[in-house]
Order: structure tokens, then C-alpha cells, then sequence
């Protein structure tokens, strides 16, 4: 009974990290600030000038309005207004950030997916196990299958996910 419910909560543990896990690799990823620095740049000069503070280019900003879902045509409108950027080479902005997007979407939804697929296993062997053998206990396998059921449910979300590269949330989130 013991393992039982140690299997349920690893399952019930692995599902709730899973999100947690793929949101902290991607960000580690985009995040410049976990970017090594090179050798030369470590030393600093006193007698140097303090860097000015980062200025956001026009495409990260684009960016950051993408991965918040602010609606297209806003984001066309605050092109227009602040840079006077409009058309083909705006359309041409927004389309770049999507492309990022659902790179990074693709990417969180494809781990979760591993995530899934592992806890899929992991409550698989031992339910296929007691079926081989002719033992079914009822409410061990119950609770087994549920994990599976559920894994395999979230397992298809990510999927589609991944295949289509778009999300119900922010990025960001």
C-alpha cells in the first residue's frame, strides 16, 4: 500500500514540477543574464564610465507584447505611434515574434511532454505487471490507472502544443 501511494504522489509530484521545470530551462535559456562572461569582459576599468542602463530594441519590444497576447492590431497601432513603423516592415516585426514564440512554446510543451511520458511508464510497468500475472488489486491499479489516464491526457495537451506551437497562455506565465 505503501508503494501505491508513494507511485501516486512521485506521479502527482512529477505532473505539478513539470510546468515549474520547463519554465525555469527555457527562461535560463532566453534570460542574458545567465549568459557566462568572457574572460575580458570580467575585468572593469575604474576609471570608466558607468553603462548606460539597457535600452530595449524595437524587436524585443515587439517580442514582449507577442508573449503577453496583446491582440495584433495594438500592437500595429503602438508600432505606428512610437517608431513610425508601419506595413510590411511591422507585419515583418509581429512575424519574427511569433516565429520566437512558438519556438519557445514548442520547447516548454516538448519537455513537458518528456515529463508526461515518463510518469506514463512509471505507472504503466506496474499495471501491466499485475495483468501479466494475474493479479489484479483493485485498488492499487485504480490509482494507477488514474495516473496514467491523466499523464496521458496532459501528454496529448503538450502534444498538441508542440505541434502547433501555439498556447492558451503567456509565455511568460
Amino acid at each position: 500500500m505503501m508503494l501505491i501511494l508513494g507511485l501516486g504522489a512521485l506521479a502527482f509530484i512529477a505532473l505539478a514540477m513539470a510546468k515549474g521545470v520547463t519554465r525555469w530551462f527555457v527562461d535560463r535559456q532566453i534570460d542574458p543574464l545567465f549568459a557566462p562572461l568572457p574572460e575580458e569582459d570580467t575585468k572593469t576599468d575604474p576609471n570608466a564610465p558607468k553603462a548606460a542602463p539597457h535600452q530595449w530594441t524595437i524587436q524585443e519590444q515587439v517580442n514582449n507584447k507577442v508573449d503577453l497576447q496583446t491582440p495584433e492590431f495594438e500592437i500595429r497601432v503602438w508600432l505606428g505611434a512610437k517608431h513610425g513603423i508601419v506595413g510590411d516592415e511591422a507585419a515583418a516585426y509581429i512575424e519574427k515574434a511569433r516565429k520566437r514564440q512558438s519556438g519557445s512554446v514548442r520547447g516548454k510543451s516538448a519537455l513537458a511532454m518528456l515529463a508526461c511520458l515518463a510518469v506514463m511508464v512509471a505507472t504503466a510497468i506496474p499495471v501491466a505487471n499485475d495483468f501479466k500475472n494475474r493479479e489484479i488489486v483493485l485498488a492499487k491499479d485504480a490509482l494507477l490507472l488514474m495516473g496514467m489516464s491523466f499523464s496521458t491526457i496532459l501528454f496529448g495537451r503538450y502534444l498538441i502544443r508542440t505541434i502547433t506551437g501555439k498556447s492558451d497562455e503567456s509565455v511568460q506565465s
